[in-house]
């Protein structure tokens, strides 16, 4: 009964009032990746608006919150984001990339559709 109990309060306590929008979510995110916290972005993965490619939310958190460690250890110097469209609708990749590799140290799917944000994580 106690494990409930504290499982309701987590979950209680990571939903946020009132719900953020579209944008704000999307800022967290970019915030989240660029100070290589994940932690900044919890309350927002817990928005009602958010949908993720993995089995659920918690399994997303768990696989963003291992990229972010990967990349921490990659990166050199701050990391930069750049923006690229890609070829399905509506959908961006966020392409986090350091100060000396050519190719980004981790790419985000990023699908806007009316008042929701779909996320998915490309492996490399």
């Amino acid at each position: 009964m106690m494990e409930r109990l504290i499982t309701f309060r987590i979950r209680k306590s990571m939903q946020m009032e009132p719900s953020p929008s579209t944008d704000e979510i999307k800022e967290a995110l970019i915030k989240s990746c660029l100070a290589l916290k994940p932690s900044l972005f919890k309350p927002f993965l817990a928005s009602e608006k958010v949908t993720v490619e993995c089995v659920d939310k918690e399994a997303f958190f768990g696989l963003y919150k291992y990229m972010l460690q990967g990349t921490r250890k990659i990166s050199e110097g701050e990391l930069s984001l750049k923006i690229k469209t890609a070829y399905a609708d509506n959908q961006q990749e966020y392409c986090f990339y350091d100060a000396v590799h050519l190719h980004p140290c981790l790419t985000i799917l990023v699908q806007e559709d009316g008042d929701t944000v779909h996320l998915g994580m490309m492996p490399f």
